[in-house]
C-alpha cells in the first residue's frame, strides 16, 4: 500500500505523528516516529526515521516553520475565511507538513484509517479552577508564576480554608485556596481531568537516596517495601502497575522484588488490597472527618475512567459510561497506618516540611467549543462528559462555513458546539 504511494514505512510514521498535531524540533521528532505507536508498515529505528525525515525535507512533504512560513499560513487561511485552526499554529523550529505532504498523508489515512466524519475536537476556551496549598507562602510564591502566564485573565486569593484533605489518608491542619480564570482560543486545549495532584519541587535526587536507608532500617522497612509505599503517592494501582516515580533510580527495585515488597506490606497491614469492604470503610472515614475535601472524587477513589455500556435505545451501539466503584476492587492503597508511616518517614528523611510543595486543583468550570463535520459527533462528546462526571449547563449549536482542525486540515462547512460544563463532585 505504501509503496504504491511512493512512501516508506519511516516516512508514513513520520507523518502519522504530525497528523495528531505533535509538531516538535527537527532532533525530536525521529525518536517519536520510531515509538509503535506511530508505525504504519514495518516498526522503524529512530535512525531510520532520522533518515526519513532529510528525505521529507528534500522531498517537499515536511518543512520546518519559520515566521514567514506562519504568515503565509495565516494569510491564506484569512483569504479563504477559513475558521480555525482549532488545534493552533506550529511554532516556529518546529516539523510540519507542506501542502503536498498534507496531500500525501490524506491518501494513506484513506487507505490505512476508517475516517471518521463524526469526530468532533475541543478546544476548551474558559476554566475556572481551585488551587490549594499547604502554606500561604506556597499561596504566595505560585500567584507569582501564574500571573505571569498569557491565558490567566483573573486570580484571587490566597484564602485560608482550614483543616483539609486532598487523598482520603491526606491530611493537612490548615490551607490556602487560589481562585484561578483563564480563558484561551484555538489552542486545542483538551479536557485532561477534572482533580489532579503534584509537588511543585523536584523529585530526591541520588545524595538524598543515601540518607534514607539508616531511617529504613530503624523503622524495620526493606527498600522494596518502601517502593511499594512510596508508589501509592499518586493514586491506587494495580500490581503490575507499582512504580514510585518520585524516587531516586539507584533506591527503585525490579517487578520481582517490588513483589516480595508488597507481599511485606500487606503482611504488616500498610498496604490493603481494595474491596468493597474496604472502600466502604473509606468512605466511611471521609463522611465522619470534619476536614474539607479538596478533590472528593480522588479521596473517594472514584475512577477518571469511562467504560461503556449498550445504548438500550439502539440495540448494537454502545455509549460511555462512569465506571463503578467496583472498577477499583484489587487495586491496591495504603492503610491509615501505612499512610501514617509513610509520610513519618518521608518528614524524617526530607525535612518537616517535605510536603510544603504539594498542590491540589479542582477545575470546577469549563467552556468547551466543539467543532465536527456532522451534529453526531457531538452526541458521543456529551455522553462522554456525563460519563466523567460532569455536569452540562448550556449548550449552543451552530453551523459554520469552512474550518480547520489544524492549518492542513481543512473542511467545507460543519457545526460549533458551545458547552458550558460544571463538576457533579
Amino acid at each position: 500500500m505504501l509503496d504504491a504511494l511512493g512512501v516508506a514505512s519511516a516516512e508514513a510514521s513520520l507523518f502519522h505523528v504530525i497528523h495528531y498535531g505533535i509538531t516538535v524540533q527537527p532532533d525530536d521528532l525521529p525518536k517519536w516516529a520510531a515509538h509503535e505507536n506511530y508505525s504504519i508498515g514495518v516498526q522503524c529505528t529512530a535512525e531510520d526515521c532520522q533518515a526519513a525525515l532529510i528525505s521529507c525535507l528534500r522531498k517537499d512533504w515536511l518543512q520546518v516553520i519559520n515566521e514567514s512560513t506562519l504568515i503565509k499560513i495565516a494569510d491564506e487561511l484569512r483569504e479563504g475565511k477559513i475558521l480555525g485552526p482549532v488545534y493552533g499554529f506550529p511554532a516556529t523550529g518546529e516539523v510540519d507538513f507542506t501542502t503536498t505532504g498534507a496531500e500525501l498523508w490524506h491518501k494513506i489515512n484513506d487507505r490505512c484509517f476508517a475516517r471518521r466524519n463524526s469526530f468532533a475536537y475541543h478546544d476548551i476556551v474558559h476554566e475556572k479552577s481551585a488551587c490549594y496549598f499547604v502554606s500561604h507562602h506556597a499561596a504566595v510564591a505560585e500567584l507569582e508564576t501564574i500571573n505571569t502566564q498569557d491565558a490567566v485573565v483573573a486570580v484571587s486569593g490566597p484564602h485560608q480554608v482550614g483543616p483539609w484533605r486532598a487523598q482520603w489518608w491526606r491530611r493537612f491542619f490548615e490551607g490556602f485556596r487560589l481562585d484561578i480564570e483563564e480563558r484561551r482560543k484555538w489552542q486545542g486545549h483538551s479536557s485532561g481531568f477534572a482533580e489532579s495532584c503534584h509537588f511543585t519541587f523536584s523529585q530526591p535526587s541520588e545524595e538524598d537516596a543515601q540518607r534514607l536507608h539508616p531511617i529504613l532500617n530503624y523503622y524495620n522497612v526493606t527498600v522494596a517495601e518502601w517502593n511499594v509505599l512510596s508508589a501509592m503517592e499518586s493514586d491506587p494501582r494495580f500490581v503490575e502497575d507499582l512504580v514510585a516515580y518520585r524516587l531516586p533510580r539507584s533506591l527503585r527495585c525490579r517487578k520481582h522484588d517490588l513483589r516480595i515488597g508488597l507481599e511485606g506490606c500487606l503482611r504488616h497491614g500498610w498496604i490493603q488490597i481494595l474491596d468493597k469492604q474496604s472502600l466502604d470503610e473509606i468512605h466511611s472515614f471521609i463522611r465522619n472527618s470534619p476536614e474539607f475535601l479538596a478533590l472528593p472524587k480522588t479521596a473517594e477513589l472514584r475512577s477518571d475512567g469511562r467504560g461503556l455500556r449498550e445504548d438500550p435505545l439502539n440495540p448494537g451501539q454502545w455509549i460511555p459510561t462512569a465506571l463503578p466503584l467496583e472498577s477499583r476492587w484489587d487495586e491496591v492503597d495504603f492503610t491509615a497506618v501505612g499512610a501514617d508511616l509513610y509520610r513519618l518517614i518521608c518528614a524524617k528523611w526530607l525535612g518537616s516540611g517535605w510536603e510544603d510543595g504539594f498542590v491540589a486543583t479542582k477545575r470546577y468550570y469549563r467552556e468547551e467549543h466543539l467543532y465536527c463535520e456532522s451534529e453526531e459527533g457531538f452526541r458521543r462528546a456529551l455522553q462522554e462528559f456525563i460519563a466523567e462526571g460532569s455536569v452540562v449547563e448550556t449548550t449552543r449549536l451552530t453551523a459554520i462555513g469552512p474550518w480547520c482542525v489544524h492549518w492542513w486540515e481543512t473542511f467545507p462547512a460543519g457545526y460549533r458546539l458551545e458547552v458550558e460544563i460544571g463538576d457533579r463532585y
